[in-house]
């Protein structure tokens, strides 16, 4: 999981992932209310043909329940090539296999978000909230 600073500039990671069990939306609600979360955005994993999967399917259940229990619309990402851009980056970080496996879920959300950021926040307009 992977939450914005307060400007929409920078994907963060302060948050543990959340096991898909009976009380994550329980979960969610708290860290809803906990960083004022707006808006939720969740990884569809296309094949790269761009063909829709069983995971595509419960990606998309996941938001319709998201919306039904907590009142928010979840916004789907295009996911493809993610996971190996993460792995990358933490490869340059010079992590191994073993300490990837642990980080490269939250690394896959934080570089969703930050592409997310780029390209719907304009940084001139958050740059001009940060001189005020």
């Amino acid at each position: 999981m992977s939450i914005s600073d307060e400007l929409k500039i920078f994907a963060q990671t302060p948050i543990s992932p959340l096991q898909n069990n009976n009380q994550v939306f329980k979960n969610l609600e708290r860290l809803v209310i906990e960083y004022e979360i707006e808006k939720v955005l969740l990884g569809l994993p296309k094949s790269m043909s761009g063909e829709k999967n069983a995971s595509y399917e419960k990606v998309e259940d996941f938001g319709e329940r998201l919306y039904e229990k907590l009142g928010l619309r979840a916004e789907f990402l295009d996911e493809r090539l993610s996971t190996v851009e993460a792995r990358k980056s933490l490869q340059i970080q010079g992590l191994s296999a073993r300490q990837q496996k642990d980080l490269i879920d939250n690394r896959v959300a934080q570089l969703l978000l930050q592409q997310y950021l780029d390209r719907n926040y304009k940084s001139d307009t958050n740059i001009e909230e940060i001189n005020e």
